[in-house]
């Protein structure tokens, strides 16, 4: 009995491994369109790392899956992101936008080195931490300060579009993130707000 399940488990591995592939890659990231508006987004360039799985149907389709880790640093000025939303406060960021994604989609090879991907990415953003001081006006004309921490983390969906040119084992490649998940914190209607990076990886495939 345990001989038949380690056979089968070997099985199983070796018809993975002869029809899939791992791949790792890592790069810099570019916001565009509101993300890297300052009054939207305030994001700056970022860092994001991929670790993939591709599993080949035939020579030219195949099915991709993967995680994606990511974080946009913030512009100088970003604390107005939230200094004119909230009453008599004012805010200072301490972290980046960050997200972490599960991937799953298609992909079609145009050519023996190049590689088109399509995939539906869903998991978590997370809004920059924000040290915050408000002030609360007392029946007496005095003030009261206080102050704290802020931040709002929230599941979303997103589409991740990827173009990947193989040289060897390594391979460069471009894509283009778009989410738009919806913060508590963000006190707009409707409280959403843009994820949208294009992406300059360069990879190794085990």
């Amino acid at each position: 009995m345990k001989s038949n399940i380690l056979y089968t488990i070997i099985l199983i591995f070796t018809t993975t491994y002869c029809f899939g592939q791992f791949s790792i890659s890592n790069g810099l990231t570019i916001p565009v369109g509101s993300f890297a508006n300052v009054e939207e987004g305030a994001a700056n360039p970022g860092y994001q790392i991929a670790l993939s799985y591709d599993y080949k149907l035939n020579p030219k389709y195949g099915i991709s899956t993967g995680i994606l880790l990511g974080i946009n640093t913030l512009k100088d000025n970003s604390e107005n992101l939230f200094n004119e939303r909230i009453l008599n406060s004012s805010f200072t960021p301490v972290s980046p936008w960050s997200y972490a994604l599960i991937e799953v989609g298609a992909y079609v090879r145009l050519t023996d080195n190049l590689k088109f991907k399509g995939l539906i990415t869903g998991g978590h953003f997370a809004t920059p931490v924000y040290d915050f001081i408000s002030e609360t006006i007392t029946f007496n004309g005095g003030t009261i300060t206080g102050g704290g921490s802020s931040t709002s983390t929230t599941f979303g969906i997103g589409l991740d579009l990827k173009v990947e040119y193989s040289i060897g084992k390594f391979y460069i490649g471009s894509s283009f993130l778009y989410a738009n998940p919806e913060f508590e914190i963000i006190d707009r209607n409707p409280n959403r707000q843009v994820f949208s990076n294009i992406a300059f990886n360069v990879g190794y495939k085990f």
